[in-house]
């Protein structure tokens, strides 16, 4: 279906005017100067099809207090009516009347609904979104916006665990590698050792303690010699009590001289050399502890990054299974062209996809209304021009300039010039 004449009037800058639309052209020029009302002729366009949405801040012309918009799309006239309330408002009735019919048809907005899209009809639109609204836009067109915004939370959940993940990694790798190299050791239990060590300086104690007394009695001796040569009244006491020390003497003596040579420093230096050895078998054990959750984390990316990749791989099969063009990719919330972002493309590439975007919906209505058309480069004009011979589209080019000749020209807000229609 094609759009076959479209009257306006007092809409914006335009009082009245009326196109008629060869049906052998593909292409139409809007030209004219700049605030000629080139704007008001596109703008009462959409806003024909798509209503108040499309409606701009002041749609009536100023001092007028109602206008009109109507266009005949093959055997359907199509007529929207504005008028300014009391309060500034304005009102609007959309009436559809089928060729032959009296009766107007219900559901006027639905059935206008049905038979463009939003991209097709006005591609500069979608080029101008947000990148947010852009994609939400993209995803309701694939008819699976649900599925995709499920798999794009998934994907986010587990991109953002993956990345705690990750960092948990370094930490470790850090770790492991600050640590001094694993020569075996293992740690030997001390308390055997301290034990021992105990009863060697209780024993060593205790032969100092016999050793002074060595001296003390052998002192004492002495002293009882002088006595003896003294005191001779208490030579036989004496002698016998020297008796006795003398065999208390003999047997410390002996117990002095036999007794093995102190083992306390190689003990100490026992225990000296088990701490080191258990301190590295610590050391040896904490980083084991260490490489196995190090091992753990890295399975743990592996499986997140499948995860994620599945995510890809069903978003793709969406997209692909979808009416959109097979060079897009909306890749977590970025739109992809041929792999490079929507945003880096040049406008006349952004403009083209959305033209492709559009018309991949397969419109009933085939028409496409581009504004600031002098943006595009020749390469992309072409390439529009053999897109509307290919899809039988008519497409509606606005661009400034003086130049009069064929199309539609506007001076002033009014059209001196059609000649559309042969």
């Amino acid at each position: 279906m094609k759009i076959i004449n479209f009257t306006i009037e007092n809409f914006m800058n335009i009082k009245a005017g009326y196109v008629e639309f060869d049906k052998q052209k593909n292409i139409v020029k809007v030209t004219g100067e700049n605030a000629s009302g080139k704007s008001s002729l596109l703008k009462g366009l959409w806003s024909l099809f798509q209503g108040p949405s499309a409606f701009p801040v002041e749609p009536i012309t100023h001092g007028e207090d109602a206008g009109c918009l109507m266009a005949k799309l093959g055997d359907l006239t199509v007529t929207r009516k504005l008028t300014k309330k009391e309060d500034g408002k304005i009102g609007q009735t959309l009436i559809i009347k089928a060729a032959g019919k009296s009766k107007a048809l219900g559901s006027p907005q639905a059935i206008l609904d049905s038979l463009f899209t939003r991209i097709a009809l006005n591609p500069v639109a979608f080029v101008e979104m947000t990148a947010v609204k852009r994609e939400k836009e993209l995803l309701q067109l694939t008819g699976r916006e649900d599925d995709l915004e499920k798999i794009k939370a998934q994907r986010e959940e587990k991109y953002a665990e993956r990345s705690d993940v990750n960092r948990v990694i370094k930490q470790l790798e850090g770790k492991v590698a600050g640590m001094p190299h694993d020569d075996g050791s293992i740690e030997v239990p001390i308390t055997e050792l301290i034990e021992k060590v105990a009863e060697e300086q209780t024993r060593v104690m205790a032969c100092e303690r016999e050793s002074r007394r060595i001296d003390t009695l052998t002192q004492d001796i002495d002293n009882l010699d002088d006595e003896i040569k003294k005191t001779e009244e208490k030579c036989v006491t004496l002698t016998e009590e020297r008796k006795h020390l003398n065999e208390e003497l003999d047997e410390l003596v002996v117990a002095v001289v036999d007794a093995p040579p102190s083992q306390l420093e190689e003990l100490q230096e026992q225990m000296r050399n088990i701490e080191k050895t258990n301190e590295q078998a610590r050391a040896n054990a904490k980083v084991k502890a260490w490489r196995d959750e190090l091992r753990s984390e890295l399975q743990r990316e592996r499986d997140l990054t499948k995860k994620i990749e599945a995510f890809d791989a069903e978003r793709a099969q969406i997209l692909a299974e979808s009416p959109l063009p097979a060079n897009i990719d909306i890749d977590n919330g970025i739109i992809r062209i041929d792999g490079t972002p929507f945003d880096d493309r040049s406008t006349s590439e952004q403009i083209m996809t959305a033209i492709n975007v559009g018309i991949a919906q397969n419109p009933e209505l085939r028409l496409i209304v581009i504004p600031r058309g002098e943006s595009l480069d020749e390469e992309t004009i072409t390439a529009i021009e053999e897109l509307a011979d290919e899809k039988d589209l008519l497409v509606i080019i606005e661009s400034v300039s003086a130049d009069s000749a064929g199309g539609i020209h506007i001076e002033d807000g009014c059209i001196i010039n059609n000649t559309l229609s042969s």
